[in-house]
């Protein structure tokens, strides 16, 4: 392996468990998000419960996305995997057949196939951090706007 591969691979493994420390960390302020909905919805009055539902439907949408991120890829890479061992995998193979052409030609088309299914884990990842930063900018709003109905009514 020589060294531009071994500082590519290196660089892909440091990007992959950042990816993984920020799910993980995005999960956990998902859960606690979900927590305080929870406690603001035995605290407000009814006619508020329709905001926290669409908070809630917002955290579950971001779940969904979260497993879509991590199962769609897996799906793919099994796929090709499958057709791969079966021979049904596509190659353009060049006209000159030879077994090193080939088999250039398959390393080529697989990395093509994984930057795609790269580009739609990312795509998912940052849908995934926007959506769960206007959750949590909505929550704070709700709260804050939680607070000066309170104060309207203790006067």
């Amino acid at each position: 392996m020589d060294i531009s591969k071994e500082i590519i691979e290196d660089q892909s493994n440091r990007l992959r468990e950042a990816s993984i420390t920020c799910s993980n960390n995005c999960r956990y302020i998902t859960f606690a998000l979900l927590a305080v909905i929870w406690g603001l919805y035995c605290k407000v009055e009814p006619s508020m419960y329709s905001n926290l539902y669409v908070l809630l439907g917002m955290l579950i949408i971001y779940l969904i996305i979260d497993t879509l991120q991590y199962l769609i890829p897996t799906i793919l890479h099994r796929s090709d995997l499958s057709k791969l061992r079966k021979g049904k995998f596509r190659v353009n193979v060049p006209k000159i057949y030879n077994e090193d052409s080939t088999n250039d030609a398959i390393r080529k088309t697989l990395i093509e196939r994984i930057n795609q299914i790269s580009k739609i884990t990312y795509d998912l990842f940052i849908f995934k951090i926007i959506l769960l930063l206007t959750v949590s900018i909505l929550i704070i709003l709700f709260i804050i706007n939680m607070g000066s109905e309170i104060q309207k009514f203790v006067k």
